[in-house]
């Protein structure tokens, strides 16, 4: 694939084909599913694998501190709301 083409995916100027999508999830060493989870807007689940293999291996007590500044963090982030940017940019794999 052509630089220009990866580029027109990215950019939504041009969709992928299934064995496009394939090929760039086995060149970056993730599954297709990984590559299309950024366009889900309404994802319950997204980031728990990641979260999860956050605290993997860690002791209960570094889980209660993660989850703690996780809490802190929400919290700040809902009383904060009007320093967020409306249109949020999703950074593409």
């Amino acid at each position: 694939m052509s630089v220009t083409h990866i580029s027109h995916v990215e950019t939504a100027k041009k969709h992928a084909s299934l064995e496009s999508l394939v090929r760039i999830a086995n060149v970056l060493g993730v599954t297709v599913d990984h590559l299309l989870s950024g366009n889900q807007t309404n994802d319950q689940a997204e980031y728990l694998t990641d979260l999860a293999r956050i605290i993997e291996g860690c002791t209960s007590y570094e889980k209660q501190i993660i989850y703690e500044i996780a809490l802190a963090t929400k919290k700040s982030l809902l009383e904060n709301k009007w320093l967020q940017r409306k249109d949020s940019t999703v950074i593409k794999a």
